[in-house]
């Protein structure tokens, strides 16, 4: 093989190497004309290459060393001449497709070179845009993880390209309008493929198109009803990871609900962006307080441990964050409410619900019954057969039983008919909120019960009202907390279901039966009582404005209203009581005698400590002097046993 010196053929300006091809990039850049021979000789070298690899897909790893530096470097600069860019575009265009050499032989390294060239130029808009996008599809079919990541990148890439404004410079202007319609011609031409590759016959490839439409619809790059629809059909795809991964697109972040898939998340999860790497395990915020439990107080520990818990915390708050993606929910419950048709989509994910194979995994499952609760509660929909099949998973011993029981109340509206909503509640009041079972599952059924009231109040009975009042008496402080969470929700929307001492104090707001009879000399009182009712209404609205803000995922009930246990608090320290003193009285700015001046309050030996020594010297001579006999007759003594060595007594 020839070597880049002896292509070259430069002894006195330049000797192009290796490791001079930066530094002729950097001469081109700045003078394209004076070097256009250096790059011709290097265009050569590198048709010469590619011919070889034709003939022999498989070559020593120095050549393909320089295949890949020849590659980068004329990416990088034949924009500077367009006749020999667009033959380079043929050139590695050909290279890369079927009629080529064998793709499939080509190292992984050089593959990926080739293909960031065809990006570079498909960039400087010297390749056609489908073209590029409809080899990448092709190319999928290589078994190698980085191509299929970096395809998906560039795929990314492209839709940003074509859908965000980019600054022109000066004189740019005329060709704004242009430059916008080719932009939209392109966006067009680059949806309807992947709308196409949705369907295709390929996994990988409607694996990839799948992906490229998630992470454009949640980056905004496209954010329309043709997108969400699109994905909402990947629900009913024959591939069970496309499912999967549509289903988590419109329930949320895939971390919130991620049930342990085995076998499958190989080479899928590295084209979503791979995991994150194996970090140093960091100590718990438990196990620094225990250290400094059993630890002597100092400053210096004490200073230590506030620097940890602020470490602790704010480490904790950035894992939070990478877990939870940003606009997660909101781009979740926009796409839900794009749905042309959400009640044949429920009717058809219902249907497929109950006629499910039998080895098909629970978790997915779950994810169906998930996404038909999330859809009719937001579209209030009509599905009467979801709730009476949910009656078979309503049980204590059930794996995950407490997300069936969220669904449950997230399929609740106050369109359902009551009879439907009261047979629901009776089954989870009958398998949990009953004596036989344990604490904790009363306390979720009584949540339960509560979250379905609040949002079909309608079905409640004075019966069941009552029957579930009455564990308020309960020892069990979950237990009992939770009956009065129920008993408080029935006060504000229908007390009379509630037993007369269970209805608290009436307000005179809402006495609208009783009639006062109002003399001329009571004004004051009057004036009281429509005081009294104002306030009422605004802490009524308050309450309402609050109830909607505790509620997630656009007012639907969250997992930890159903969870909600009332554990032991943890005692406060001495500062944290005072501030909460502080905070009680507003009125009052400080309690006692203020104090005069800066040396006002302190004792005389307070006021000796902070006096320079030359000041107190002649008061200490003066009080040695006045010291007894038998002081005296001590202290030598003293001084002669410790100048031999003796204890001092």
């Amino acid at each position: 093989m020839i070597s880049l010196n002896e292509a070259s053929g430069l002894r006195g300006r330049l000797k192009v190497c290796d490791g001079n091809l930066s530094l002729l990039r950097e001469k081109l850049a700045t003078d394209p004309d004076s070097y256009a021979e250096e790059f011709n000789e290097q265009f050569e070298h590198f048709q010469r290459l590619l011919k070889l690899l034709e003939l022999q897909p498989v070559l020593h790893s120095s050549s393909i060393d320089t295949v890949v530096q020849l590659c980068n470097f004329l990416s990088l600069t034949a924009t500077y001449y367009p006749e020999k860019a667009s033959l380079l575009g043929s050139l590695v265009l050909h290279m890369l497709s079927s009629s080529g050499a064998n793709v499939d032989q080509l190292g992984s390294e050089l593959r990926c070179a080739l293909c960031k060239c065809v990006v570079r130029l498909a960039m400087a808009r010297l390749l056609d845009l489908h073209k590029v996008v409809t080899l990448f599809f092709d190319l999928l079919r290589c078994a190698d993880k980085a191509l299929r990541k970096f395809i998906l990148g560039a795929l990314i890439h492209f839709i940003r390209r074509c859908t965000k404004k980019r600054r022109m410079k000066r004189g740019g202007a005329k060709r704004r309008p242009k430059m916008a319609m080719v932009r939209q011609q392109n966006s067009q031409k680059l949806r309807q493929t992947l709308f196409g590759m949705l369907t295709d016959e390929r996994t990988v490839c409607a694996r990839v198109a799948q992906l490229a439409l998630i992470c454009a619809y949640r980056r905004h790059y496209w954010r329309n009803a043709n997108i969400a629809n699109a994905l909402a059909e990947c629900v009913f795809h024959q591939v069970q990871r496309i499912q999967i991964s549509a289903m988590r697109f419109f329930l949320g972040s895939q971390r919130d609900e991620k049930p342990n898939e085995d076998g499958q998340n190989s080479s899928d999860d590295e084209m979503e962006g791979g995991e994150e790497g194996s970090r140093k395990e960091t100590k718990s915020l438990k196990e620094v307080l225990q250290k400094f439990r059993h630890a002597k107080k100092t400053r210096k520990r004490k200073k230590n441990l506030d620097q940890a818990k602020k470490v602790i915390v704010t480490a904790q708050h950035k894992k939070e964050e990478k877990r939870r993606p940003k606009d997660m929910k909101q781009c979740n419950m926009e796409a839900i409410n794009a749905i042309y048709d959400p009640q044949s989509f429920v009717d058809r994910l219902f249907s497929t619900l109950e006629g499910r194979q039998r080895n098909e995994k629970y978790a997915i499952r779950l994810l169906q019954i998930a996404l038909c609760a999330r859809v009719i509660g937001v579209h209030q929909l009509q599905t009467l057969g979801f709730y009476s099949y949910l009656h078979r998973y309503i049980r204590p011993k059930q794996k995950e039983v407490t997300r069936i029981l969220l669904y449950a109340a997230q399929a609740c509206h106050p369109l359902v008919p009551s009879d439907v909503i009261e047979q629901l509640i009776r089954v989870v009041a009958q398998n949990f909120v009953s004596d036989r079972n344990t604490p904790e599952a009363i306390t979720v059924g009584l949540n339960t019960i509560r979250e379905i009231y609040k949002g079909c109040p309608e079905a409640a009975t004075e019966e069941m009202v009552r029957d579930l009042a009455a564990y308020k008496k309960t020892h069990n402080k979950n237990v009992s907390l939770a009956a009065h969470a129920l008993i408080m929700l029935f006060r504000t929307i229908n007390p009379k279901l509630l037993h007369h001492k269970d209805r608290g104090r009436p307000e005179k707001a809402t006495d609208e039966n009783n009639e006062m009879d109002v003399d001329n000399d009571d004004d004051d009182e009057m004036y009281e009582a429509g005081k009294a009712s104002s306030n009422g209404e605004e802490s009524s609205a308050d309450e309402n404005e609050s109830d909607n803000e505790q509620h997630g995922h656009g007012g639907l009930p969250r997992l930890s209203d159903i969870e909600h246990f009332y554990g032991k608090f943890r005692r406060q320290t001495k500062e944290e009581r005072m501030d909460q003193v502080k905070e009680g009285r507003p009125g009052k700015e400080a309690y006692g005698r203020p104090i005069r001046g800066p040396h006002v309050g302190r004792t005389n030996r307070e006021l000796a400590k902070r006096k320079p020594v030359q000041m107190i010297r002649q008061k200490v001579r003066g009080r040695n002097r006045q010291r007894s006999f038998r002081d005296r007759q001590k202290s030598l003594r003293a001084y002669l046993l410790r100048q031999q060595g003796k204890k001092v007594k």
